[in-house]
């Protein structure tokens, strides 16, 4: 069978006095208030090192094995082949076929 609904809300609360609040509630949010602090600050110090990290691994293989500047004149190449790709002196169309006769018209 169901429950009737209540007819009356009752509220419970647990009050804290001046020695609970001096002695016992201010301890428990300072700690929680520190711990706060050093969780972020730990944190902070995680991202630098992890920086730290990956700048002294770059370096290191930088310096040694020389991988960086291939890819460096890689990047600088495919930079130059895009460049000389989408040069405007140059046609983008092939001229046998009729879009690109049709550009090269337009164009000169």
């Amino acid at each position: 069978m169901p429950k009737a609904k209540p007819t009356s809300i009752n509220v419970h609360r647990i009050e804290a006095g001046e020695w609970e609040r001096q002695n016992i509630l201010r301890p428990v949010a300072d700690v929680a208030k520190n711990a706060k602090i050093v969780s972020t600050a730990a944190l902070a110090v995680v991202c630098v090192g992890v920086g730290m990290a990956g700048y002294s691994a770059y370096w290191f293989l930088k310096v040694t094995s020389g991988w960086v500047n291939a890819f460096e004149n890689e990047v600088a190449e495919r930079k130059s082949n895009l460049k000389s790709k989408w040069d405007a002196s140059t046609p983008r169309f092939d001229d046998t076929s009729a879009a690109g006769k049709l550009w090269i018209w337009l164009t000169n």
